[in-house]
């Protein structure tokens, strides 16, 4: 599990410097890199694997931002916020970072 940890982790960088903007995308590998720093060697079974589903939720919704594209970024990032299965899979401490990385999103670009 944790090998699969780290190929989605390495997954979702490749995906950042493929699809977001500079500035999205620095912010966004900082965020991920926290993320799973905190969560990849302390999770247990269970809380791992749905750790590593909402990332891979994470990782096909960004996939399809084009060209880098400021627009589309936050409207694909806000879109997947406002679906309840991200409320159901983010803990407290998750959903107040998520928050504080689209306040930087929206007030830097």
């Amino acid at each position: 599990a944790i090998k699969r940890g780290y190929l989605l982790y390495r997954n979702i960088l490749k995906a950042h410097y493929k699809n977001l903007p500079t500035k999205m995308r620095a912010l966004g590998d900082i965020y991920v890199r926290e993320e799973f720093r905190q969560n990849i060697q302390k999770a247990d079974g269970d809380q791992f694997d749905k750790f590593l589903s909402s990332w891979e939720d994470y990782h096909r919704t960004i996939t399809v931002i084009p060209d880098k594209d400021m627009n589309t970024a936050k409207r694909v990032i806000t879109e997947a916020d406002k679906q309840n299965e991200l409320d159901k899979k983010l803990n407290d401490e998750q959903k107040e970072n998520l928050e504080d990385l689209k306040t930087f999103i929206y007030k830097n670009t």
